[in-house]
């Protein structure tokens, strides 16, 4: 006869007390792209939502005769203007990289 298997607890998984980050802050380069990839995707986000603003409002209305919805307007010209700021906040502001980085996660 065959013994019964006996799963056994695991490890307590080791608790760092500074905070959660063992090996400490990303280097600076690495900040710095990311600053850089957050800003390229503050542009193309804000080109999506323009085009799709003046898809809905003009060619849609011109080419279809559709009305645009004010909700979806509402909407997309949020998205515009979130990712305008975004992209000023990024290449404009004063603040270090880090805190840049650190301020939209």
């Amino acid at each position: 006869m065959t013994q019964p298997r006996v799963v056994a607890p695991r490890l307590p998984t080791p608790h760092t007390p500074s905070g959660g980050h063992k090996s400490g802050l990303l280097p600076d380069d690495v900040v710095a792209d990311q600053v850089r990839r957050l800003k390229l995707f503050a542009i193309v986000s804000g080109g999506l939502w323009a085009m799709g603003l003046l898809m809905d409002s003009v060619v849609f209305s011109l080419t279809i005769g559709a009305r645009a919805n004010r909700t979806t307007m509402v909407i997309e010209s949020l998205g515009v203007l979130t990712a305008a700021l975004v992209y000023l906040y990024v290449c404009y502001s004063a603040r270090a990289a880090r805190s840049k980085a650190d301020s939209i996660t």
